[in-house]
């Protein structure tokens, strides 16, 4: 998992880079920024936890699913922030055709994966796999909507392309 880690920060130095939307990372750095680190914190925390289970520690709660809404949370908090890029967002064919799509679609989705982020952290608190299961049923009902969502923007907005 260190290896994966490790990877995991050079592929996120390297995105802005290759993006051929570049330029745009320079609107929204800062956003960029924090998603970076709380990635790595999420993944470092992870496997953390995950030792300390191996050698036996006993964590009094379901810390995946805390450590995976918290970090929905923040991203959620600054997914409106986001601009078009090819790697980082919600990137279906219309948010990638129409800045209106984008802008829109991204503003729901931070609202929507902050909230789905709450389900995580409670599903996490209380402890049930239920709970957790009926939290990833409303992250893929989440998804779902922002698709269908991105498509319809696009179809109203006379600017978007083809």
């Amino acid at each position: 998992m260190p290896l994966s880690t490790l990877g995991v920060y050079l592929l996120l130095l390297l995105l802005p880079r290759i993006d051929p939307r570049r330029a745009n990372y320079a609107q929204f750095q800062n956003a960029y920024l924090v998603m970076r680190v709380a990635i790595l914190v999420f993944l470092v925390l992870t496997y953390s936890f995950v030792v300390l289970s191996t050698r036996g520690v006993e964590l009094g709660v379901s810390v995946f699913p805390l450590l995976a809404g918290m970090l929905l949370i923040l991203i959620g908090a600054f997914m409106g922030r986001i601009r078009t890029n090819w790697f980082v967002g919600i990137r279906t064919p219309w948010t990638l055709t129409s800045e209106l799509s984008w802008r829109k679609t991204h503003r729901l989705g931070g609202w929507l994966l902050a909230l789905v982020g709450v389900g995580f952290v409670a599903s996490g608190l209380v402890g049930s796999a239920t709970a957790f299961q009926m939290a990833l049923i409303f992250l893929f009902v989440v998804v779902l909507l922002l698709f269908i969502y991105s498509y319809l923007v696009w179809r109203a907005d006379p600017e978007r392309s083809e």
